[in-house]
């Protein structure tokens, strides 16, 4: 359970999507044409997905199938800190 499919360890996989993340973030930073811009925020949300979707595939490898409390002590957490606000908008 701890490989997915081709073969990459589940857990660097997580890297790997982590860094398409930053280079998606990157082009959508510096699109200067909305339209263009516009098509960089489409494939970032396809690559934050991704990413996601590789946070829920480590969790089902260790026998995770509900992250509902882990997901709010990492909100908890992130409150803390102050990167999200208790009205919900994410200040990071």
């Amino acid at each position: 359970p701890f490989e997915g499919d081709d073969g990459k360890a589940i857990f660097a996989k997580g890297l790997e999507e982590a860094g398409e993340v930053l280079e998606a973030w990157k082009a959508v930073r510096d699109s200067k044409d909305s339209f263009k811009k516009n098509k960089a925020i489409e494939h970032l949300k396809t690559e934050v997905a991704d990413l996601l979707m590789c946070a829920a595939d480590c969790c089902a490898a260790m026998g995770i199938y509900d992250a509902t409390s882990i997901i709010r002590d990492c909100e908890q957490r992130q409150i803390e800190r102050g990167r999200i606000s208790t009205g919900g908008v994410d200040e990071c």
